[in-house]
This record gives C-alpha cells, structure tokens and sequence, in this order.
C-alpha cells in the first residue's frame, strides 16, 4: 500500500544520505591524511616562515616566462627563471648553468616544502654538482593550479619537469635519456621513484631520506633524524 511505498522511499533516502556523508568523510580524510602536502598548500603562519633572501622575493614577483633573475654562486653566474609547466600550469623554478645547459636535476621535495623560499639552496645545489636543476611545486601547492589527490597526480607534475628538462637537453644538443636526474627528498623520494620506475626506467634516480610505502608515509609522517648525506656525484 502507500504506506510501505512511502517506507521504502523513505529508506533509500536514508541510504542515499548516509552513504553521501560516507562520500564526503572520505574525501576529507583522502584530501587531508592521506595527501598531507594538501594541507601544505598554504604554507605554515607568516611567523613561521623562512626569512626570504632579496633573490627569493624578485623570484616571487616573477611570472611564468617573464625574465630571469641573475644569481652567482661559488664563482658561477645562474640564470634563474619561472615556468609554468603543462596544461595544468604547474609552476617551476629552473636554475640553469651556463656551462652545462645539457646536464639537469629534477629535484622533487618533501611535504611541507616550496618553491617561494630556498631558492639559494637550489643554486647552491646546482654549482656543487655541476649542472642545471629543475624544481616544481605540485598542483594545489604554491601557485600550482589543480589539487593534489593521489601519487599519481605528483608522479605526472613531476613528469612534466622531466619533459622540460629533455626539451632544453636537446636544444643544447645532449642526450636526454643520459643527461636528466630525478631526486627527491622525503615524499618526493616517493615520487621520484615513481616517475623512474614507470614512465622513465632509463632515467638513474636518487631516493633521499624517503620511505618503503608512500600511503604509509601520507598517513603517519615522522621526522628523521638521520644527517642528510652530500648528493652523488653527477656526471
């Protein structure tokens, strides 16, 4: 009768509601645990912040493919600039040597870590190893557009410097499967290792201070109190 039709809707809509709010609470928890780099979007309080060098700031004012910023380090003049990688707009820092234009870094960072600051760090990088070096925010991070939902999402963002990188290794007439270097530190060891295995296996990796399980790193995230060791040399 009415009644009992009026029950069943009445059930299925319960159902419907509760597994929607289950949709939602998953979502949260995906977004927000398992993801953690999310949360990282927006960067701790200003207070908390790293003190950004006079480079790191005209760096920050810098749009994608609007100039460069001149830096010398240890003897060795970098031209600095900002990209925006992909269809995504997947916002990249490159520190280029002069005098290896054919040899690149694609260095990944960890969660909690961004493009807006420590851009001395990455040149620093670059002289000491001898080459240029590529550094990316993942989407939904700094002024990456898109969200960050899985490993996936970070392995393609990282992708995207990789194919920069061979761009610029076959202008200056290198050998792209020989003269790129994914590296990541922390959760872009993950990535890293990810971006080599399944769509670069040619492709040398270095794995700093990472983890055997990127899902159980998302979801418990301990420091490491283990000394950070020099980089390998690169040549």
């Amino acid at each position: 009768g009415p009644s009992d039709w009026g029950a069943e809707v009445a059930a299925v809509a319960h159902s419907v509601a509760v597994l929607l709010v289950a949709r939602i609470v998953w979502t949260a928890v995906r977004m927000g645990l398992l993801m953690p780099s999310l949360l990282s979007s927006h960067g701790p309080p200003m207070t908390q912040r790293p003190r950004m060098t006079q480079r790191d700031q005209r760096l920050e004012e810098l749009r994608a493919g609007q100039g460069a910023v001149a830096m010398q380090v240890r003897g060795v003049r970098f031209r600095v600039s900002r990209h925006a990688l992909g269809r995504g707009g997947v916002d990249a820092v490159a520190v280029e040597h002069p005098a290896q234009p054919a040899k690149w870094v694609v260095l990944l960072h960890g969660n909690g870590e961004f493009l807006r600051a420590g851009i001395d760090l990455k040149a620093e990088l670059a002289a000491k190893l001898g080459c240029s070096v590529i550094a990316v925010d993942y989407r939904g991070v700094g002024r990456s557009a898109g969200l960050l939902l899985s490993a996936d999402d970070a392995v393609d963002d990282a992708a995207e410097a990789v194919r920069f990188c061979e761009a610029r290794v076959a202008e200056a007439g290198g050998d792209p499967t020989t003269s790129i270097l994914p590296m990541g530190q922390s959760m872009g060891g993950g990535v890293a290792a990810q971006l080599a295995g399944r769509h670069y296996p040619w492709l040398p990796c270095v794995n700093e201070r990472s983890f055997a399980s990127l899902s159980l790193v998302s979801a418990c995230i301990f420091g490491s109190s283990r000394e950070r060791s020099d980089p390998p040399a690169f040549s």
